[in-house]
């Protein structure tokens, strides 16, 4: 029954969006015929080869899945690509009704607003009535360690998503029928363990369970194995989290491999199509914006020059992208033998976190100061961005001796290349501690996109001019 209800929404779904695009086709249609028009009986061929077209998509890209946890910004950028490809299919193969060039851009760009609106609108409506006991389906989670304990937090933190965790599935622990004996403490809430792995059939029927979702570690596949072999004739959806959890800090997805079923961790961690549009922005904006800045430069050289000598500019080894050591560019906003008298203020092998900041720091000159706060002494690093050894967006570029420090698990925000600003600028910059930091530059990477590229770069321009957290 269940099953049926949600093929029944989907199917709703697929014809709205349909004639949303059937719609906009004929009005386009109609508008570039002029006065003679076009008649909907004399385009049913076209028409159908629309929505053969619109369902091959959406089939390939799986756009009409389940949205419950699958955030807005992925399904838009789903729609985008969909919206792209289509256009371009139906401009080049169609050969019944072709569109003015214009009028299909036109054709495609109101497809994408109108359809993305549609979608927007509808997981409003969707998370607004879960969020007060409708449409929820009722989740228990096999495994009570740490990561069956996050996952718990993370259903019981959004109502929104319609995940409702009846409690938690456990081994070797003495539990009621029904509300169990014993208890997980969550959030503050008291979750129950209802019974081992071979109590999943009767919960499902008792307790009208939708979901599980496993958390057991790899020294128990075998208790793995028999609970899915188990369950694999209930109406379920089952997820597992995969023990490797800790390590993959980047997106994974399945594949087959000669029919065998395996995990694969994307890396590079930015690839693709997603590489290739960084780097060409990365390209054009630092061209045009060495341009700009050109003259603002040679000012900034000479008055360095008469506040305190040569060398105009800072040169240091940063470690970039996957750990291999480039030259970083800034203007010099210390005195010259800066690196030499570092020793004197701190001791960096006694640091109990691998970053440190000097407030008030002897070594930095009067117009460094100025530099600082305003974060002009970065603009050399445009040059780096051209020449690839940085981004415009992404963690900012750490000093050899300090990587030397880092953890494997700080190890891995060199995976992808530094930047010139980064979720650390607009968030606090030099007032962050090293965990809030690193944690900010790991949700960047596993959550990139262009999207969030550019909200940063736009969160960056007031947090300079209002110098917070520059020192």
């Amino acid at each position: 029954m269940l099953q049926r209800y949600s093929w029944y929404w989907t199917k709703i779904f697929q014809a709205t969006d349909l004639t949303i695009i059937l719609i906009t086709w004929f009005g386009l249609a109609q508008w570039q015929a002029g006065q003679g028009g076009v008649t909907l009986a004399d385009n049913l061929l076209p028409i159908g080869l629309l929505a053969l077209g619109w369902f091959l998509m959406t089939r390939l890209f799986a756009l009409y899945q389940s949205k419950r946890l699958i955030s807005l910004r992925e399904e838009i950028k789903v729609l985008t690509l969909i919206v792209i490809l289509y256009t371009a299919l139906i401009d080049t193969f169609s050969p019944f009704y072709a569109f003015a060039t214009p009028n299909m851009l036109l054709f495609g760009l109101l497809i994408w607003l109108t359809v993305g609106t549609f979608h927007a609108l509808l997981r409003m409506g969707l998370r607004y009535l879960r969020a007060r006991g409708f449409n929820q389906r009722r989740v228990v989670i096999y495994g009570t360690g740490p990561v069956g304990r996050q996952m718990a937090e993370n259903l019981l933190t959004r109502p929104q998503v319609g995940m409702i965790l009846v409690g938690f599935l456990e081994e070797g622990i003495a539990t009621s029928a029904n509300t169990g004996s014993n208890t997980i403490p969550v959030d503050g809430n008291a979750i129950p363990i209802l019974g081992a792995g071979a109590d999943a059939r009767r919960l499902v029927a008792e307790q009208n369970i939708h979901d599980v979702i496993i958390t057991l570690p790899s020294n128990k596949y075998d208790q793995l194995k028999s609970f899915i072999l188990e369950i694999s004739d209930l109406p379920l959806n089952v997820r597992v989290v995969p023990d490797l959890f800790d390590v993959i800090f980047v997106q994974a997805h399945s594949e087959d491999v000669w029919d065998i079923p395996v995990i694969g961790i994307r890396q590079p961690c930015i690839s693709g199509l997603d590489a290739f549009v960084k780097r060409t922005v990365d390209l054009l904006v630092s061209s045009i914006a060495l341009l700009i800045a050109a003259p603002l430069m040679a000012l900034i050289a000479l008055l360095i020059k008469f506040d305190s000598g040569a060398p105009i500019l800072f040169r240091q080894q940063r470690i970039g992208l996957n750990g291999k050591p480039f030259t970083i560019y800034k203007f010099r906003t210390m005195v010259v033998d800066a690196e030499k008298r570092l020793d004197e203020l701190i001791q960096v092998d006694a640091l109990h976190q691998p970053m440190f900041k000097i407030h008030n720091d002897p070594r930095i000159t009067r117009i460094g100061r100025i530099l600082r706060k305003t974060s002009l002494d970065e603009l050399p690093q445009l040059f780096n961005v051209f020449l690839g050894d940085m981004s415009l967006v992404g963690p900012r570029p750490e000093e050899i001796r300090i990587v030397n420090m880092y953890s494997y698990t700080q190890r891995q925000r060199l995976a992808v290349k530094p930047g010139l600003t980064g979720p650390m600028q607009v968030n606090g910059r030099g007032d962050l501690s090293f965990e809030d930091r690193l944690r900010l530059e790991l949700n960047y990477i596993k959550n990139y996109s262009l999207y969030h590229d550019i909200e940063l770069i736009l969160q960056t321009v007031p947090v300079v001019l209002l110098g917070k957290g520059a020192h």
